[in-house]
């Protein structure tokens, strides 16, 4: 059989044999997709049906946090934010969160046109904002959040739910933590996460979201919208309400629409980062590895298909020798990052499974990051089968960076 993968702006074509074929694992497909003026519609009215409404007409300062990576984020904290002030609500801010590169962009083309809301508009830097303190951790490690958000009499969060690999899903208690906290708290408490397994699409029992869900809960928020946004930027499903409620509800759609079962793992993963904008460069590209490790057997082999336009990407290695990064790797925690985090993930799984990448990058520039170069993915597959044997199951993920498969 013949699949298309995406790369790029393009698709390049993989013959799988019939016998090979162990499962195309694509996001479940669905005509269900809402227009942001539906959402925050309907966000209104739930906030009129409660006294949220009331209580921000008396507020002296109502902040939507947002995440500044999702496009459907961005213009719905906008529409709500210009449609509360035009029904009177006064000090109303919009506060992007610190850009987490775990968390997939969405899909070009996703932006619905919208002029910038009419209130102010301010962006947190995890080195550089103002924090408070508003808990602390189990080790006695402050956690130090957003001064604007905490001191706000309504605090309003907008967040696109989505696989994450390392916290489950995005959104909830995992936006609250890294995009609005300090960089020291960032590292108190997603650091454990190097030496953690990973658990993408998985909440109950995972370390890293039920410490970030205690960090959470030392801050009120009043209310939410959680998208759910699928790979071409439409919206699967909007909630609105509570924190944490429009959270589990978005984080069981997302699980219907990007966690497609397969029965066993695979000997050969082929996967597509999804094409632009995931692909621009292998660092955009390697949260998919993550993903995707987890279907692939013990020595395995992984074939990525990522362009890699713009290079390898801002690597936190870039520019070290060998021996450097190796010392750098192995004191990761004392160096750890959110990029740390995924050149650490990403170069584990090149040292315990064997990686094909397929991309423009030099040969010489995917060896640096452990990768073995194929230039076709045609090749990178017969060279995977004579080393697998003829009888190797394969499995595909035509949008690797969004799913994350469910073995059953």
């Amino acid at each position: 059989m013949e699949f298309w993968l995406p790369y790029g702006v393009t698709d390049v074509a993989v013959a799988i044999p019939d016998e090979n074929l162990l499962g195309f694992l694509a996001p479940l497909e669905g005509s269900t997709s809402q227009g942001l003026d539906e959402i925050i519609s309907a966000a209104l009215v739930r906030m009129r049906d409660g006294t949220l409404f009331e209580s921000a007409s008396r507020a002296k300062k109502t902040v939507i946090a947002f995440n500044g990576r999702s496009i459907v984020c961005s213009s719905a904290a906008n529409m709500l934010g210009e449609k509360l002030v035009r029904e009177g609500i006064q000090g109303v801010e919009l506060l992007e969160g610190a850009p987490d590169p775990t968390l997939q962009r969405s899909g070009l083309g996703s932006a619905d046109s919208h002029p910038q809301a009419l209130c102010q508009r301010t962006r947190h830097d995890a080195r550089a904002s103002q924090v408070v303190k508003v808990g602390q951790l189990d080790d006695g490690s402050e956690i130090l959040l957003n001064e604007n958000f905490v001191n706000a009499d309504i605090k309003c969060v907008v967040a696109n739910v989505a696989v994450n690999p390392f916290w489950g899903y995005s959104g909830g208690p995992n936006f609250m933590i890294p995009e609005l906290a300090s960089e020291k708290t960032v590292k108190a408490c997603l650091s454990p996460s190097l030496r953690s397994e990973r658990s993408p699409g998985t909440l109950a029992g995972n370390p890293m979201h039920e410490t970030l869900l205690r960090a959470s809960q030392t801050t009120r928020v009043d209310f939410a919208i959680h998208l759910v946004e699928r790979p071409d930027g439409k919206v699967a499903g909007a909630f609105a309400g509570d924190f944490m409620e429009t959270f589990q509800r978005a984080c069981a759609l997302a699980a219907k629409i990007f966690r497609p079962p397969l029965r066993r793992k695979a000997d050969i993963v082929i996967l597509s980062a999804g094409g632009v904008p995931w692909d621009r460069s292998f660092f955009e590209a390697s949260p998919s590895l993550v993903m995707a490790v987890n279907i692939c057997k013990d020595q395995g082999i992984i074939i990525l298909v990522a362009e890699c336009s713009d290079g390898s990407g801002e690597l936190p290695s870039a520019g070290l020798t060998g021996s450097e990064l190796k010392a750098r790797l192995a004191h990761a925690r004392k160096f750890f990052s959110l990029d740390m985090l995924l050149e650490y993930s990403f170069r584990k799984v090149a040292g315990e499974h064997r990686v094909y990448l397929v991309s423009t990058l030099p040969e010489h520039q995917a060896s640096l990051c452990q990768l073995l170069d194929a230039k076709s993915v045609k090749s990178a597959l017969e060279r995977a089968i004579r080393h697998m044997g003829k009888d190797a199951k394969i499995a595909l993920l035509p949008y690797g960076s969004h799913t994350a498969p469910i073995l059953e």
